[in-house]
């Protein structure tokens, strides 16, 4: 049993072993006989008849089930002049294997009122976890430990003592010992509180029906020698998955041998069996690319179209984790190893003999149904972000296409947008945009309005206050660099002297002024002339043809719009077509953004955090259409 930092005694001060923690993905289960007058013999003889109880009551339950890693087991421990029963399960990545062990500790609990049960995994005591949202303030997680039991199918909680709530304690977190002692002589104290039970237990809610669901039948082309494993030892699909799932190099090496006879499991007499798998085993090997062994495309070749048939592929993965399972060193120790070389041996000394067509179909001949593996990736985000996921994508069906959506052009705009924000954000320094608490209401404290002030800033300047405009000063910008920014069908020349900017400091001499605009309006010819001159080298060079079909340099638009039919009509609609015509967005801009999250190939990165701080969430990368997976 893991022990807590109060626990931990250092060299001196009684030593007794270094703290032990749990494996990664791991459950452990503490069942406790906590009557007040039961001496120790009487502690031993109900905790051995709770032992045989849950056996029993596993079988009932459990029949015929296939844990992904270890199983449901309860032995008699003696831990710090303690007497229970202790269990520990590794569940690997199926996290309804741990479920499953609520679910049957609960129904334990209400068998036998007088015994008390502690749950813990990696995170902590998970059930408080699970009801975080109805917790008191007063549970925090420096005090949570060992606090939450399980009695006669409930959840209680021991609360503050009168010490610990006047903080005069040295810690508020209790010891195992301390936890049974307050269950033992104080019972009456805890507290049973609804919500969090109703929270914590909500996940049982499919149980016991749920318990089916976690397996899954599939028609698989294996060969017949395997066949008889599988009928022999049905549990041993777990580990043969996850050898493949997790194969190394060391691993894969009895299957690139050249020579075929060396393998347990020869791909010969292949016959189509139903088999059971755990849904993640099956998951697990069906979602992997794996190119068949060497002795596979002897026997099929990989231009055979029975490669297209996934009863084969998953077949030849299954196969290929039974042979890595029974050859590699690290498994031997293993029992599930060692029961399956039990039934080879059987086999080879002729005690038993493989399984005939007619027995195989007896199997069954049907596979379920695999729509469970289709993810809803709208509902999966409304789950991350702690939303009902029944209130959106059930009812919405496939939206069409960006440029026949309205809400997604929204979308669009609204990302682009927020994204120039960002990047204009003038509170934003060389280790990224600052955020001040106070910056809604003291923007008039910021404001430099006193002629004064502003010539002592500059130094006694005969400039002064610069008046700046940000929008002339853009289009000033644009226009040196070549890219007008006069709609369409007014007059180039009747809106060039009204667009440009007029930047005029105070308190400046006439003449200095126009010797300034001259040597202004020089610089910008020049720069206006050099930036032609490379723009007309980069199209004749093609870097330029955003669209290849219109020869004619425009903004990208992603919702085309009506032309006018003439230059009066379109000057008049000026206004109208600003706000409902067109998306005008920077279409290099949206690209590198979807690029970059492109890039992230679904894990986190500097696009995807970017725009999930300014509320943007992106859609998946489904692929392209003409896109396939290659062949296994």
């Amino acid at each position: 049993m893991a022990r807590s930092e109060k626990e931990f005694k250092w060299f001196g001060e009684g030593f007794d072993g270094f703290p032990v923690t749990l494996p990664e993905d791991s459950v452990e289960y503490s069942v406790f006989y906590l009557e007040a007058k039961a001496d120790r013999i009487t502690q031993r003889s109900k905790l051995l008849e709770v032992a045989k109880a849950s056996q029993k009551l596993a079988k009932s339950l459990l029949k015929d089930y296939i844990w992904q890693r270890d199983t449901f087991e309860l032995t008699l421990t003696n831990e710090n002049e303690l007497l229970f029963l202790k269990g520990t399960t590794n569940f690997g990545d199926s996290i309804e294997d741990e479920w499953v062990i609520v679910y049957l500790l609960r129904e334990l609990s209400k068998q036998f009122p007088s015994i008390w049960i502690k749950l813990v995994d990696n995170d902590g005591q998970f059930l408080l976890i699970e009801g975080a949202a109805a917790l008191p303030k007063w549970i925090t997680p420096e005090n949570s430990s060992n606090r939450l039991w399980m009695n006669v199918g409930k959840l209680l909680i021991i609360p503050l003592s009168d010490l610990e709530r006047t903080g005069n304690a040295e810690s508020q977190d209790i010891s195992h010992l301390e936890a049974v002692k307050c269950i033992r002589e104080n019972r009456a104290r805890l507290l049973h509180l609804p919500e969090i039970e109703s929270a914590a237990f909500e996940h049982l809610h499919k149980y016991p029906d749920q318990i089916t669901l976690n397996h899954h039948h599939a028609l698989i082309r294996i060969p017949r020698k395997l066949a008889y494993v599988l009928s022999e030892s049905p549990t041993s699909i777990s580990p043969a998955s996850e050898a493949f799932y997790l194969r190394d190099p060391v691993a894969l090496r009895p299957l690139l041998r050249p020579d075929n006879e060396k393998l347990v499991f020869q791909p010969r007499d292949l016959v189509t069996a139903r088999i059971k798998f755990t849904r993640v085993g099956y998951a697990q090997v069906r979602s992997q690319d794996f190119n068949p062994p060497p002795a596979w495309s002897r026997a099929i070749p990989s231009n055979d179209p029975q490669w297209l048939e996934e009863s084969l592929t998953v077949g030849m993965k299954i196969t290929s984790g039974f042979e890595m399972l029974t050859t590699d060193p690290q498994n031997q120790d293993k029992k599930s190893v060692r029961e399956l070389k039990v039934a080879l041996d059987e086999l080879e000394n002729g005690e038993a003999n493989l399984p005939t067509d007619e027995k195989i179909t007896t199997w069954g001949a049907s596979a379920d149904d695999t729509k469970w593996l289709d993810i809803n990736y709208q509902d999966f985000e409304a789950e991350l972000a702690g939303k009902s996921a029944k209130s959106g994508s059930a009812k919405e069906e496939k939206k069409p296409g960006l440029s026949g959506d309205q809400s997604a052009q929204e979308n669009l705009r609204n990302m682009v947008s927020r994204f120039e924000a960002f990047l204009n954000d003038e509170n934003a320094g060389d280790e990224g945009t600052e955020f001040s608490e106070d910056s809604d209401g003291n923007d008039e404290d910021v404001e430099l309005n006193s002629d004064d002030d502003s010539s002592e800033r500059s130094g006694g300047s005969l400039l002064g206050d610069v008046s700046f405009n940000e929008s002339e000063f853009m289009s000033l910008m644009q226009d040196m660099m070549g890219q007008s920014l006069e709609p369409r069908g007014l007059n180039k020349s009747s809106t060039k002297s009204e667009q440009r900017p007029s930047i005029k400091p105070p308190n400046v001499m006439e003449g200095e002024e126009i010797q300034s605009v001259r040597e202004i309006e020089d610089d910008s010819e020049e720069i206006t002339n050099l930036s032609k001159a490379m723009e007309a080298e980069l199209r004749g060079l093609g870097a330029l043809k955003l669209n290849s079909d219109d020869p004619k340099p425009q903004k990208k638009s992603i919702k085309a719009a009506k032309e006018p039919e003439d230059e009066e009509e379109e000057t008049e609609n000026i206004d109208v077509e600003d706000e409902n015509a067109e998306l005008d967005i920077d279409h290099n801009l949206v690209k590198s953004m979807l690029e970059s999250f492109k890039s992230q190939a679904g894990m986190a990165g500097p696009g995807g955090n970017l725009m999930g701080m300014m509320g943007m969430k992106l859609p998946r990368d489904e692929g392209d259409e003409h896109e396939q997976w290659p062949r296994p």
